[in-house]
């Protein structure tokens, strides 16, 4: 009996530790992405046109990215919807659609403050 409860607690102890380093992942990811952003933008030398302005195309360009991708999942989510009338479906689409707005404001507003000066409009 008492090495039935022992094993249930290695048990316990093996998913509470997976369970908590399968959580710090994303954290660690988001940290490397972050670092990789940051050593671009501080390392590269300005432009010669147009200066440190020219840095404001390694965040407008990656939104403008995700911003047509979160589409393309807008489309799909959409479309198997309409195929398997599955909610799961739409509400992918349905999330999908939020990120995509968000990510195009930000594509928008990073091509104004870019194109003012650039263009002197």
């Amino acid at each position: 009996m008492t090495d039935i409860m022992e094993r249930g607690s290695d048990v316990r102890d093996d998913a509470t530790s997976t369970a908590s380093s399968s959580l710090i992942w994303p954290f660690l990811v988001l940290a490397a992405v972050a670092a990789a952003q940051a050593f671009g933008v501080l390392t590269s030398p300005p432009d010669r046109d147009m200066g440190h302005l020219q840095k404001i195309m390694y965040a407008h360009v990656p939104a403008a990215w995700n911003a047509f991708l979160a589409f393309v999942v807008v489309l799909a989510g959409s479309v198997m919807y309409l195929w398997k009338r599955e909610e799961k479906w739409d509400l992918l689409a349905a999330s999908a659609a939020e990120v995509a707005a968000v990510l195009t404001a930000l594509t928008i507003a990073l091509g104004s403050i870019w194109g003012r000066p650039t263009w002197g409009v």
